[in-house]
């Protein structure tokens, strides 16, 4: 058993060797990709959204409707519709907010402030 300690102890170690020499770009890997096809795999639905839900979505984030349709890419009639019931997202609109709820910071960074100069001849 010890034997079996031991090389196994080494085979960990030569592995943690190379990867620090990979990582420092000192040994090269070939790395083969395969594609992920139809008949391998598959993709969940994205889940459905009601109008709570879509202002909860918004709120976490902290964004006005205007702001977090421009995010969206959509109409913030769209918007106001949705968190007002009258209509419900499909399509591509359902995929994008699950990525703001499971990744608000993706949503935020996109977010910026307006440039000084812009805001400075407003006030003048």
């Amino acid at each position: 058993m010890a034997n079996t300690r031991t090389e196994l102890g080494k085979l960990i170690e030569q592995g943690l060797k190379g990867a620090i020499a990979f990582e420092r770009g000192e040994l090269r890997a070939k790395v083969t990709r395969h594609p992920i096809t139809a008949r391998v795999a598959d993709v969940a639905p994205p889940p459905r959204y009601n109008a709570a839900g879509i202002r909860r979505i918004r709120k976490r984030l902290r964004l006005s409707q205007t702001l977090f349709a421009k995010a969206l890419n959509v109409s913030d009639v769209t918007v106001k519709a949705w968190e007002q019931g009258k209509r419900e997202p499909d399509g591509s609109s359902l995929r994008l907010l699950e990525l703001a709820s499971r990744k608000p910071s993706f949503f935020i960074a996109m977010i910026r402030a307006p440039r000084k100069s812009a805001t400075r001849k407003a006030s003048l």
